[in-house]
C-alpha cells in the first residue's frame, strides 16, 4: 500500500489505513494495556504490570468502583496518593459463571 504494490483507481486510501490502525491501537490501549494484575493480603495490595510489582498499603485505598456497563466489568481502585502506577489501579476481576 505504501510502496506501490497497488496501482490504479482500486488503490485503498493510505490515510484510511493509518486512521484504522491508530483507532485500533487506541482501543487496545484503553481496553487491555492499562489493566493490572492485583492480589491482596492482610496488609498490602500487590499491583503488577507483568514487568514490575509494587506493594501498596491497604490504608492508601479510599474507594473501589466497578463499571458494570462494560463486558469485562473493570474494577478501579482509587488511591489517596499516587503510586508508581498512578492514583487509579484498574483490573479485571475473575469471571465466575453462575448457573441457575
Amino acid at each position: 500500500m505504501f510502496f506501490g504494490l497497488f496501482e490504479g483507481t482500486d488503490e485503498p486510501p493510505k490515510w484510511a489505513f493509518l486512521f484504522a490502525w491508530a483507532a485500533g491501537a487506541a482501543f487496545i490501549y484503553w481496553s487491555c494495556i492499562r489493566l493490572k494484575e492485583v492480589s491482596v493480603d492482610e496488609n498490602f495490595l500487590y499491583v503488577s504490570n507483568y514487568m514490575k510489582e509494587v506493594s501498596i498499603p491497604l490504608s492508601e485505598i479510599y474507594d473501589v468502583t466497578e463499571n458494570v456497563w462494560l463486558n469485562i466489568h473493570p474494577v478501579t481502585i482509587h488511591l489517596k496518593s499516587p503510586s508508581e502506577f498512578g492514583d487509579k489501579i484498574i483490573f479485571m476481576p475473575k469471571v465466575r459463571l453462575a448457573f441457575l
